[in-house]
């Protein structure tokens, strides 16, 4: 939800890795894939069709892995951070001075002034924020898919957190 509020809107489709957040698995009609309950509900709220990876097939699965190790490998290794803000401040200037202003390898092109273009095609943000929480009650929630984001397990985990709201 952040994301979508950092780049001003939502894309039509997001593509998903086949972890168990997002997909329960597949329809034994063969009618498709069966998306969790919660991300076609996000979906819904903010305009974007959910797709997953093509289930085996290194060439889709990667398109989502490889930024994230681009991500770790430019930006995480070898810096300290004193704490959040610190790693955020730091994280925005690396993403303004050399993720963002550098030739992207697949596009050749330059990635600030490519989404400048791309911008325009977003949805609008809808008037309030989507409610991931499944239930919640003095100070505690209980939010599923909370532990892992490439939970091996073949029932959606989910654990107890504590909850602060941000002032913004």
């Amino acid at each position: 939800m952040l994301a979508f509020e950092h780049f001003g809107g939502t894309p039509h489709e997001i593509l998903y890795d086949r972890m168990k957040t997002a997909v329960l698995g597949e329809a034994g009609d063969d009618t498709g894939i069966v998306y969790n309950a919660k991300l076609i509900g996000l979906g819904a709220h903010y305009g974007f069709k959910p797709r997953a990876c093509k289930a085996y097939r290194a060439k889709t699965k990667g398109k989502i892995e490889r930024p994230f190790r681009y991500v770790r490998a430019n930006f995480f290794l070898a810096r300290s951070f004193a704490n959040i803000e610190d790693l955020n401040r730091q994280l925005r200037v690396w993403l303004d001075t050399v993720a963002n202003a550098r030739l992207h390898g697949s596009t050749g092109r330059v990635v600030a002034e490519h989404f400048k273009v791309e911008r325009d095609s977003l949805r609008p943000l809808p008037a309030g924020r989507f409610d991931a929480v499944l239930g919640a009650g003095a100070g505690r929630a209980r939010v599923r898919g909370a532990t892992s984001m490439r939970s091996s397990a073949r029932t959606t985990r989910s654990r107890d957190m504590m909850l602060t709201s941000p002032r913004y």
